[in-house]
């Protein structure tokens, strides 16, 4: 039998406010944001002196044209870089789940894919989710997927090549096949280099810790097999849990541990023991460290604590805070958010406004991707129908 909700559980020892912000840091004292400034002002550089030389030798028309057409063949690079790691995924029996570029999005739910336009996330110009079919994927099959994306950019660079040489680079149509083997062939080259930056690693990096057998590798074969299971149906509170690494363990980056926490805090959520101390724990946790958390992420962490907040101290003035910093990120979370909404308005006694925001959670429940979710959402809109119910 399905366990009910409740949102009267026992309150934590202490609420879990925003932390301020911290301050900015030189990017002269972050070596890899020092090294990204660099590569961007080279490139800056380079391509203010191509365009120089197309007016001179094609005329000002041309370098103007030049000027809007370069965004478009940069986007152009990371569609064939995820497309690369889509093909890759396919080929190694995996499902595609989600694809983004740039601020455009798209996710798969039982209705088909849904595409909207979102705010950008910082250090991520484009990615896909790829899900194991099977539960299991082997080293080989996610180094498969995950280096599908560089060799990706590198094929294309040398059709690039061959074109720019086929149609004389002293030709536009030439000299715009040069640049993009150019930038295709750095892109492919880069992705293959074990690196770190904003929080996010690179394809080479995570390939090198799961064949380096770090950590991380284990943490994140953990997290495919929780994915897969939750497309299967198995809610969070029936996951296995994990014991290998502890989310505190100083080897893990912040985004597999706070991605550890998530998964603790979800599971505590749809198990109704929020007063749990190893919950409670990692929910202070992933407070404590929101503003150091990847931008994409953050957002769903924030969501996450806004709904631990009105799940158990109902402190609303907390829940709004952290609600408002939920916009954005990599996926849809519409529902979650609505459900948010309507226990905010019902603990402030606004009950007209707590249905409505009750009825859109249920009309955008088919809208989460998982089954899982959809489970664990709906006992939560049903706990909260049920008090709005008995209110008067």
């Amino acid at each position: 039998m399905a366990k009910e909700h409740s949102i009267d559980a026992m309150t934590p020892p202490q609420p879990l406010t925003i932390p301020a912000r911290p301050a900015s840091v030189s990017v002269l004292r972050q070596p890899m944001k020092a090294a990204q400034a660099t590569v961007a002002i080279v490139m800056g550089l380079l391509g203010g002196a191509g365009l120089v030389y197309l007016q001179q030798r094609f005329g000002f028309p041309v370098a103007i044209a030049s000027t809007f057409a370069m965004p478009i063949l940069l986007k152009l690079l990371i569609f064939v870089h995820e497309a690369g790691h889509a093909l890759a995924g396919r080929a190694a029996g995996m499902g595609l789940f989600a694809i983004g570029i740039g601020s455009w999005r798209g996710q798969r739910d039982r209705e088909g894919w849904r595409f909207k336009r979102g705010k950008r996330v910082k250090g991520v110009g484009g990615f896909v989710v790829m899900l194991p079919q099977n539960r299991e994927m082997s080293p080989l099959t996610r180094s498969v997927y995950l280096l599908g994306g560089p060799c990706a950019n590198l094929i294309f660079a040398f059709a690039c090549g061959w074109a720019a040489y086929a149609l004389d680079i002293d030709t536009v149509a030439g000299l715009a096949c040069l640049f993009l083997a150019a930038i295709s062939t750095l892109a492919g080259v880069t992705n293959l280099i074990p690196l770190q930056a904003s929080g996010w690693s690179s394809d080479g990096r995570q390939v090198w810790a799961l064949w380096r057998g770090l950590p991380e590798a284990y943490v994140a074969e953990h997290l495919f097999r929780l994915w897969g299971l939750s497309r299967v149906g198995v809610r969070p509170r029936d996951w296995p849990e994990f014991k290998a690494f502890d989310a505190n363990d100083n080897r893990l980056p912040q985004s597999m541990a706070d991605a550890l926490r998530h998964c603790a805090v979800t599971r505590a959520i749809d198990s109704n023991v929020t007063n749990d101390p190893a919950a409670h724990a990692a929910v202070v946790a992933l407070a404590a460290g929101f503003w150091q958390g990847l931008d994409g992420a953050r957002q769903s962490n924030a969501l996450l604590l806004a709904t631990w907040e009105m799940v158990t101290r109902q402190d609303v003035t907390i829940a709004q805070a952290w609600l408002a910093e939920s916009e954005g990120g990599l996926f849809d979370q519409s529902c979650q958010r609505s459900w948010v909404r309507a226990a905010i308005a019902a603990e402030q006694g606004q009950l007209a406004e707590a249905r409505t925001h009750v009825a859109t959670a249920r009309m955008q429940m088919e809208q989460l991707a998982d089954p899982a979710s959809q489970l664990m959402l709906s006992d939560l809109v049903n706990a909260l129908e049920l008090k709005l119910s008995s209110a008067v």
